[in-house]
């Protein structure tokens, strides 16, 4: 896959409306070999965001929905920091604004990786097998949509029978949906 196209999906759907979507990005999972050129580039992407007030036009992330939540990710940060995640960017905040975050080796039983973080938050994982990745991802109480970056027909296959989301999203991030069209998860 195009890794700079990718990371810069990655970020717009993980960091828009400030992460509260409930199709936002959250979980990034990179093949071992590309992972740290794609952590860079989400980085770069992350630090380019100018968090502000919504109705500043320069601003590209606004508040989250009020103080106790961005109170609420700003403790499931540091507990994951804690447990030895390593907080690439981000990680501040600002009364109910959050700065765009990039979280690797997150234990995956910690808050930010195991439950909806629903801010604007990513963790990204490397995985050296395929099947690994697909495994992590049905790692969680959720499932309502999943999105690949692969070409070959025989990877998008087994994600199609193996992936326990509502939607499998191949070429793209899970952010897509129809607003007019019904669409639901597995769990």
């Amino acid at each position: 896959a195009d890794l700079a196209r990718v990371a810069k999906r990655v970020a717009v759907t993980a960091f828009g409306v400030a992460g509260q979507s409930c199709i936002s990005v959250q979980r990034v999972y990179v093949q071992r070999r590309w992972y740290d050129d794609f952590v860079d580039t989400l980085v770069s992407h992350a630090q380019g965001y100018k968090v502000g007030h919504p109705l500043d036009e320069d601003a590209h992330i606004g508040s989250m929905i009020d103080e106790a939540n961005a109170v609420r990710i700003e403790g499931w940060v540091r507990e994951a920091a804690a447990r030895g995640a390593n907080v690439a960017c981000g990680g501040l905040r600002d009364g109910s604004r959050f700065a765009p975050t990039v979280v690797t080796a997150c234990p995956r039983d910690a808050d930010l990786s195991a439950r909806e973080a629903f801010a604007p938050v990513v963790v990204v994982e490397p995985y050296d097998e395929f099947d690994e990745a697909l495994a992590a991802v049905n790692n969680s109480r959720y499932g309502l949509q999943a999105g690949f970056f692969v070409r070959e027909w025989e990877l998008i296959r087994r994600a199609w029978e193996k992936v326990q989301a509502g939607a499998v999203v191949v070429g793209d991030v899970p952010s897509f949906r129809v607003d007019h069209m019904p669409y639901g998860g597995t769990k």
